[in-house]
């Protein structure tokens, strides 16, 4: 037997959160969704007849860096209590704070990432939506949206000369009948 022909599909970006992921592709009439949430994949496409609104807005997350600036302030109080309260530890404050420092640097790396806002691209369809997080490809992320756009707005368009073309006749819902009378 012979597989069928695989449908083009190209990623467009991503979004991940502490349970689940969410890759976004490019299909030939909608956007693809696969949302993956611990060992299930859910697909789901947005078509590009039912988008409704496509957002683009740039933001960072405050608890990611209140939690990551309380963690970097709690280590190097336990080190600074440390080196104070151990008496042996009084002559060697150089060499605690230099290990205070050495441990904190990935949190305060990753604090200083934090800072940077991303860019998130969301489209909206009837009934589903797909996200887009871009933290660091920021100029690929307004690429993305803005031939999202242009995709959804020559679809749509090609859509409304279609209807536009045909006859009043087949727009136009014809009347429902009247329900049979009952009885003989």
């Amino acid at each position: 037997m012979s597989r069928p022909a695989a449908r083009r599909r190209e990623r467009l970006g991503h979004i991940f959160s502490l349970a689940e992921r969410m890759h976004v592709y490019l299909g030939d009439d909608a956007i693809e969704v696969d949302l993956v949430d611990g060992y299930e994949i859910q697909r789901t496409r947005v078509f590009f007849a039912d988008v409704t609104l496509i957002t683009m807005h740039r933001c960072r997350s405050r608890a990611n860096l209140w939690i990551m600036g309380s963690l970097i302030l709690v280590i190097l109080a336990f080190f600074l209590a440390v080196s104070q309260t151990i008496p042996e530890m009084k002559s060697a404050d150089d060499v605690v704070m230099i290990v205070a420092a050495v441990v904190c640097s990935p949190f305060a790396v990753m604090f200083l990432m934090m800072l940077h806002p991303s860019l998130y691209v969301t489209v909206f369809g009837k009934r589903t939506k797909a996200s887009m997080r871009f933290s660091f490809r920021q100029a690929h992320g307004r690429r993305v949206c803005l031939r999202l756009c242009d995709l959804v707005t020559r679809h749509q368009q090609a859509e409304r000369d279609r209807r536009a073309a045909l006859p009043a006749a087949a727009v136009t819902a014809q009347p429902f009948a009247a329900p049979p009378a009952d009885g003989p």
